[in-house]
Parts: C-alpha cells; structure tokens; sequence
C-alpha cells in the first residue's frame, strides 16, 4: 500500500513538472512554485502564463499596453533595464495581486496619473532612473498598501500636493534623491502620516522650510545633503526640529553666501549670525533628550568650557 502511494505522488510530481516544462518559454528558466526568469532573453513580449513571479529584466520591452500582460495571478514584477517609453493608464487592469513592481533603468517620459490604481496591493514601487520622467501630474494609488517608493534619478523639478496623492498614507520610504528638484511646497508631504525615511538629497534646492516636514509624525530619518540650499535661520530650524525629535539628520551642508563656500551646519562655529541663538537650542534640546541636562547644576565649580566658547561667539557676531 505504501509503495502504491509513493508511486502515485511520484508519477503526479512528474507529471507537474513535464507540465511546467512543457509552457515554459524556450531560454526562460521556470520553477514548481510559479516563478519565472526570462532575464537576459531578448524578450519583447511577455510569456504567457499564470505565473506569481515575473522577471523579465534586461530585455526589449518597448511598452506596456492593456494587453500586453494577460496574467492577473502576478505578485511580482521585475521589467527593470529595458527600453521602456510608453506604459497605458489601463496597462495593469486586473493586476489585483501584484504586490511588488520594478520599473526602474527604462526610458519613461510620462505615466499616466491613474496607472497603479488597479493596483491596490502594491506594497513596493521602483521608479529610479528613468532619466526624462517628471511625473507632471502625480501619481495616484488605491488600497493604501504603498510602502516604499522609490523615483529617484529621474527627472523631477518640482514637488507639490498633487505629485503623489490618493492612496499613500500606508507609505514609510520615499526616495526622491538624484533628481532636479528645486521648488518643494509646504503642504506636499501632509497625506504622509507614517512616513519614516525621506530622501531628497542631491537635488537642486536653494529653499527647505520645516513647514513641510511637520506632518511626517513618523519620521526617523531624512536625507538633505548635496543640495545647494542656503544657510540661514530657516534652514537652523529644520537642524534644530529633528534633534529635539531625534530624527537622523547626516552629511548637511548649506551655503554661505557672504563667504561663497559651502559649510557644514554640524559645525556651528562659521555659520551667519542666528547661530548663536542656535547653540543655546542646540544644547537645550540635547540636554531634554537626553535627560542629562547640566546647565542649572549647584555643583558646578564654573561656567564649561562650551558655554565660554558660546560666549565668545555671541560676543564676536554682536
């Protein structure tokens, strides 16, 4: 009886696999659970098939139409590094499954505001490096699932209320590094409530106001460095808000008009004049953070070192 079984789960296994064989795509590699590699094939059109995972990396894909993907049981989608133009607003109807998508290293110049509607399960989306995409009119999602977006190294110019909107309130990771952002208003960021790492590092901003970080309640981390913005009392604010909310804060650098070099805000000591009245909040908001404070102490035998230094200062900006 036993060797009966055995038999019988062998000859189904067989069968399975002559079965998956026998639709996978030739140069295409296919496993027992659902997943196929059709990397580095050439590929123009999609293989057909109910398959959960889709690779179809470093091939021809010049566009994605309403039909050009039939398989409404896909999870993931890998079409990175491909010669992609032109994606539908309806080219991912049905994809209710679709969980992770990678879009990135195409040639995208324009995505419909509508296209990852369809999409309500979409936990991770890779825009990155499609160098002509600005996503003039935003981009909208459903389900609230969006966790990570990343569209960085495109070509983006601006950030406004309407850029990512409907849907996002589930998202934690935003990368908008590498682009040529110059003009963020205050209120872009407000549907963002659970936001924790934001990165619009290596743009072209010259302006930053706190104003519109304030809504991000879930921030940890946020990612400034190599723009060219200016160093002055605004920009202290922002230094000084994600201390006191103990939000990393790493590689800030900001101009100095008057002496026309870039300084690092860390430093303190060759910033222009509000400084002073910075160090005197620098040092509150690390003293109440780290419940260590030692300013008001009755056994100090005089005033530190770091407080003369800060007098110093005060004396030589007044």
């Amino acid at each position: 009886m036993r060797n009966t079984s055995t038999s019988y789960i062998v000859l189904s296994l067989t069968l399975y696999l002559l079965h998956v064989n026998a639709k996978c795509p030739e140069h295409c590699a296919c496993s027992l659970d659902e997943k196929i590699d059709c990397s580095n094939t050439s590929m123009r059109m999609f293989p057909a098939g109910a398959w959960k995972l889709l690779n179809m990396s470093h091939n021809s894909v010049h566009s994605i139409k309403r039909y050009s993907l039939r398989n409404n049981f896909l999870e993931v989608l890998d079409i990175s590094n491909n010669i992609i133009e032109i994606i539908e607003g309806s080219a991912f109807v049905g994809k209710l499954r679709v969980k992770e998508m990678d879009i990135s290293s195409n040639n995208i110049v324009y995505i419909y505001p509508e296209t990852f509607l369809f999409t309500p399960n979409l936990a991770r989306l890779s825009l990155a490096n499609n160098r002509r995409l600005e996503l003039q009119n935003g981009l909208m999602f459903s389900g609230n699932s969006l966790k990570i977006l990343d569209v960085s190294h495109c070509n983006i110019s601006r950030i406004d209320e309407t850029t990512i909107k409907y849907g996002v309130s589930g998202l934690q990771e935003l990368y908008l590094q590498h682009n040529k952002i110059a003009y963020i208003s205050r209120d872009s960021f407000n549907s963002l409530k659970n936001l924790k790492i934001l990165n619009i590092g290596c743009n072209n901003l010259l302006y930053v106001e706190i104003e519109m970080f304030v809504p991000l309640r879930a921030l940890t981390e946020l990612r400034l460095e190599n723009n060219p913005a200016l160093c002055n009392c605004q920009f202290g604010d922002i230094y000084i808000w994600c201390l006191t909310h103990e939000i990393k804060l790493e590689n800030v650098t900001c101009v100095n008009c008057e002496r026309n070099h870039k300084i690092d805000w860390l430093m303190h000591s060759d910033v222009p004049r509000c400084d002073y009245i910075y160090q005197k909040q620098i040092m509150q908001a690390k003293g109440d953070r780290n419940g260590d404070e030692k300013t008001d102490s009755k056994d100090s035998d005089g005033l530190s070192p770091v407080v003369i230094a800060f007098i110093a200062i005060a004396v030589v900006v007044i």
